[in-house]
């Protein structure tokens, strides 16, 4: 159930895939592309547990669907999100004075957030190999479409964000580039 708050969001919360049933009758989908792993990730080893993507999936859902927010202005609280060269990036652009980022909200492509049908796809190995969590749901109406891609130590390695058409409109390590080289020395 979505609320018209412009900061707050419906209530959730993820344990293992194994609660799937429960979270789908919550109003939230969890879906696992493909049978569990059963043999090594071929570019990390450890991309491979249950519980460990368990908990990366939590995460992103609470970015959704509690109070939790990233602070980028914080290099600490950056780099506990994001893959340690995407942290520097993004703590050096929001951290500058008077600075707002990329102008957006990434995670929901705008300011001010109502928030419906929410899903969630999490995929062993998307692009490169990586493990991938699509997060699919709607903005006041307008569909919004990300991916998240995780690096080896299950922090977010890129944020792609897809037109209804399925083409890709922006990614987040792009948008920090092209932010940062905006902004100047």
């Amino acid at each position: 159930m979505a609320t018209p708050s412009a900061h707050r969001r419906p209530a959730g919360h993820l344990g293992l895939f194994a609660l799937a049933v429960a979270l789908a009758g919550a109003g939230a989908a969890v879906a696992r592309d493909g049978p569990a792993p059963a043999a090594p990730h071929p570019v990390a080893e450890h991309h491979q547990t249950d519980a460990e993507a368990a908990a990366a999936v939590a995460r992103i859902r609470s970015l959704y669907e509690s109070d939790t927010f990233i602070n980028e202005a914080d290099p600490a609280n950056a780099n506990a999100w994001f893959s340690a060269d995407l942290a520097a990036d993004i703590s050096r652009l929001y951290g500058r004075p008077g600075e707002y980022g990329i102008g957006f909200a990434y995670l929901i492509d705008g300011q001010d957030e109502d928030i419906a049908g929410i899903t969630y796809t999490f995929h062993a190995a998307g692009p490169d190999s990586r493990p991938t969590l699509r997060v699919r749901f709607t903005n006041f109406g307008e569909p919004v479409d990300r991916e998240f891609i995780f690096d080896d130590d299950w922090r977010i390695a890129n944020i792609h964000a897809f037109a209804p058409d399925g083409t890709e409109k922006w990614n987040l390590r792009d948008a920090v580039t092209d932010a940062l080289q905006d902004a100047g020395p």
